[in-house]
């Protein structure tokens, strides 16, 4: 009985060898060769993959990496609005949005055209099979104590990896806690119970009871591992230790010890971490451009985005462009474009060794052409007539891709702008304040403003505590070390 759970354990360990190499798609792999080697990483099934697709001369690519999910994005949303209401500033809500909008609207170029074109890629690969996210949810007990491993996410809770928080990250925080609930000083307890409820909403997430929750969120289930939330809750708990710091100065004579004690509870603990399971020994010549495309090194876990089209594999072949019954030879080559010249008896098909993705452009002789994917290998195909031709395949920018690029060219001028702005009024304010510190006399053309509110007195009056307004030209009646020298 686990988590309220009863399991099979023998089923689970008996399921991990076969089934789950098998849903991470590697299928060439005999069952007697898969029990053999008992793979328990990632790293390995590729391994495994690349040297079976090696001996039959196969290449598997992806069009990009895998991506990371914007599993911090609703905790800095919810951390914007918590600001402006610990604030009550409408104005505070308003910056900090509009930062979080620049920022988001800067990185456009990339997430933009992503979600444009997801349903070109196989991206629904990561909601089947082993990767469904209903296999990888958290057991509550993992979270405080999980053995640390070098293994795989497996259903239940025997998996090969920790998923624990840190049962002395958890003390640290618990002690300030207690320590601040009971002096009420060095922190404002409103920020430290913002950071405790967002770590206990994250760990909620992260397991089995959350999974309707799950379901109802489209977006949340390509994060595709729940587990992965603890990075958010990681970062709210360093920043619910994060007042430890005032706490041990306050003890004078105490303070040196005490900051000791709490770093060698945070590092003493995982130094056994840093301890690798195993040493590899790399063959540099492995790992040529040539040798790369040759094996067909697929930097995805389940070909999540390779091109929809593409059903089988193609095998691998050094000549870019082929043709029946016509002869091609190829006059310019770059990673996003090919050139060559064909000479064809007949009306003929060329087929390109590139898969076939919006954005890809094909021209005989400068007039652009139909193309369309082939039937199961997906590649480039497009018809060519008779005799003597030019042909110019190029991957050319799309809608969504011009979209966010422009997106992003405007925030940057908008931050840029922004930057310039506050800079200016920093400058100004400072010369300003040195000027009325020296007690000189403004010029005639610097009276516009005939009264100035100095720094350490408020700028918003209050009903209980008016400002006080300090002649320009005077010296402010404010103690400074200045005045004291």
């Amino acid at each position: 009985m686990a988590g309220g759970r009863c399991f099979p354990v023998r089923a689970l360990l008996r399921r991990k060898s076969l089934r789950a190499i098998r849903a991470r798609g590697v299928r060439r792999v005999s069952v007697l060769r898969a029990r053999a080697l008992r793979i328990r990483s990632i790293r390995e099934i590729r391994h495994a993959q690349t040297s079976a697709d090696r001996r039959r001369g196969i290449r598997r690519s992806s069009p990009e990496p895998q991506s990371r999910r914007p599993v911090l994005h609703p905790l800095l949303a919810a951390f914007i609005a918590f600001t402006a209401w610990t604030a009550k500033s409408w104005r505070v809500f308003r910056e900090q949005a509009a930062a979080f909008a620049i920022g988001l609207g800067i990185a456009a170029c990339v997430w933009l055209p992503s979600l444009a074109q997801t349903k070109y890629v196989g991206v629904d690969r990561l909601l089947e099979g082993y990767l469904r996210y209903t296999n990888h949810f958290v057991y509550p007990h993992q979270l405080l104590y999980s053995p640390w491993g070098y293994g795989l996410s497996v259903a239940g809770d025997q998996d090969g990896l920790s998923f624990a928080i840190g049962w002395s990250h958890l003390l640290l925080a618990a002690v300030v806690l207690a320590w601040i609930a009971w002096t009420r000083r060095f922190a404002d307890a409103r920020w430290l119970a913002f950071f405790a409820f967002s770590a206990v909403i994250l760990s909620i997430l992260m397991v089995q009871d959350a999974e309707w929750i799950w379901d109802q969120i489209k977006l949340l289930q390509y994060t595709e591992f729940p587990w992965r939330l603890l990075g958010p809750v990681s970062v709210c708990v360093a920043l619910l230790i994060a007042p430890l710091g005032p706490l041990l100065a306050s003890l004078k004579r105490w303070r040196v010890p005490a900051f000791a004690a709490a770093l060698a509870l945070l590092i003493v603990p995982n130094i056994a971490h840093l301890h690798p399971k195993q040493f590899h020994d790399v063959d540099p010549t492995l790992w040529t451009p040539a040798q790369i495309a040759w094996r067909g090194v697929d930097v995805a876990t389940a070909g999540e985005y390779r091109p929809r089209w593409m059903q089988t594999l193609p095998p691998f072949t050094v000549e870019i462009a082929g043709a029946a019954d016509a002869q091609i030879r190829q006059t310019r080559r770059t990673p996003v474009s090919w050139s060559g010249e064909i000479q064809a008896a007949y009306p003929t098909t060329v087929e390109m060794a590139i898969a076939y993705f919006p954005g890809w452009r094909a021209r005989v002789d400068g007039r652009e052409v139909e193309s369309h994917p082939a039937d199961n290998t997906g590649l480039i195909r497009f018809d060519v007539p008779a005799g003597a031709h030019h042909i110019d395949v190029a991957f050319t920018r799309t809608a969504s891709v011009w979209a966010g690029d422009l997106i992003s060219l405007l925030c940057v001028v908008l931050f840029g702008a922004a930057a310039l702005s506050s800079l200016r009024h920093v400058e100004h304010g400072r010369s300003l304040d040195e000027t009325l510190a020296r007690g000189v006399e403004l010029a005639p053309e610097q009276r516009d403003h005939r009264e100035y509110v100095h720094p350490n007195q408020q700028r918003e009056p209050s009903a209980h505590a008016p400002v006080e307004h300090v002649v320009v030209g005077h010296v402010p009646d404010v103690p400074s070390k200045r005045r004291r020298r």
